[in-house]
């Protein structure tokens, strides 16, 4: 049986549980402050691709991640991104990594992070039109990014608003095909 299942959000609900996944996992982290409203979402929203992460035995999702494709304009870390970057490049940026706090500890095979990192991997992985992809992150993050073959190519850099130093990461398609084929021919 399969503990965590990792799905693209289709519905304007999954949507919903991400930005509500969003808001609890950045304020218990004290990313944002707490809000009357609790969702977090912004105008990227809308051209992304969001994934959602289930746990067995719970009904709502747990877990998200959204991939922006192409455009570096709308890239949160999209000045970044462009300085590191490879020229004629097809990129997308990885943003809003966010667990919900009841769920972030856990290191067995239910372990959401891994689980949601994984998929957008093999997401960008067998998308024929991105040529790598990109995360900003901090320490801890970046950790979980280069076990999954990310490969940091700047960093440590001030991120404003946020207080600890990030790091971009880049996972390219010719770095991840030799790890998808070790998964799988296993």
């Amino acid at each position: 049986m399969t503990l965590v299942h990792v799905v693209i959000a289709e519905s304007v609900e999954e949507l919903r549980q991400a930005r509500s996944i969003r808001y609890h996992a950045y304020v218990d982290a004290g990313h944002v402050e707490p809000s009357p409203d609790p969702y977090l979402g912004d105008h990227r929203d809308a051209s992304a691709t969001c994934f959602v992460a289930y746990v067995a035995g719970h009904a709502e999702a747990v877990g998200t991640v959204r991939a922006l494709v192409h455009d570096t304009s709308l890239f949160e870390a999209g000045d970044i991104v462009e300085q590191v970057m490879r020229p004629g490049e097809r990129v997308c940026e990885l943003t809003k990594l966010a667990v919900l706090p009841a769920f972030q500890k856990r290191k067995d095979e239910a372990n959401v992070f891994v689980h949601l990192s994984r998929a957008v991997s093999r997401w960008v992985i067998e998308r024929a039109d991105i040529d790598a992809a990109y995360v900003v992150t901090i320490e801890k993050n970046a950790q979980l990014y280069e076990r999954l073959g990310f490969r940091r190519v700047r960093g440590p850099f001030d991120y404003p608003p946020y207080p600890r130093p990030h790091f971009a990461l880049r996972l390219g398609t010719e770095e991840a095909l030799p790890l998808l084929w070790k998964k799988r021919s296993r």
